[in-house]
């Protein structure tokens, strides 16, 4: 009985909690769910307090458009950087990633949701929601979201751009007439 109030019984619980909240979210078109470990957490928060401006490529056919994001609190939000430049304060949220803390310490888990606008696909809001998790707490990636919040004359957009890793194609369904 005593391994189980230990870190297995915690672990197993961490995995019904993720599971449950995946779940919840699979066949939401609204909605996107992830999880990370509660050391991974702190750390996204932590550098998200002292860097809370980036900028995402989302590659659709033809090329990309650039959202950038915003830390206030508990989220991310996102929005399209051309109506961020004409107006910040009127810039419409094509995303909102928020961070749940409630599980860290009973089950070292984090959960993510991110709650999606009809201008971005389900695969774009999961596309954004690894690119920032990854950017915030792989220190390589965060070298660069760093240096673009504290020493913006050292950054390169483009430099940046040749080098961000682009999702895999989402195979498109076949038309009626397909076979």
């Amino acid at each position: 009985m005593a391994a189980l109030q230990g870190g297995r019984f915690r672990s197993a619980l961490s995995v019904i909690a993720e599971a449950m909240w995946q779940e919840y979210h699979k066949e939401r078109r609204d909605a996107l769910a992830s999880s990370i470990p509660s050391q991974q957490f702190k750390i996204l928060k932590d550098r998200a307090k002292a860097s809370r401006v980036f900028l995402y490529p989302v590659f659709r056919e033809g090329g990309y458009m650039t959202l950038i994001s915003q830390f206030q609190d508990t989220c991310f939000l996102f929005t399209f950087l051309e109506d961020y430049r004409k107006n910040p304060r009127a810039a419409t949220p094509w995303m909102c990633l928020t961070l749940y803390d409630e599980f860290l310490v009973d089950k070292g888990l984090g959960l993510l949701r991110g709650d999606v606008s009809h201008h971005l696909t389900r695969e774009e809001g999961e596309y954004l929601i690894t690119q920032l998790v990854e950017h915030y707490t792989h220190s390589d990636m965060y070298k660069t979201l760093w240096t673009f919040n504290h020493e913006p004359k050292a950054f390169s957009f483009e430099r940046y751009v040749r080098g961000v890793r682009k999702p895999e194609p989402v195979p498109k369904p076949p038309s009626n007439g397909d076979v």
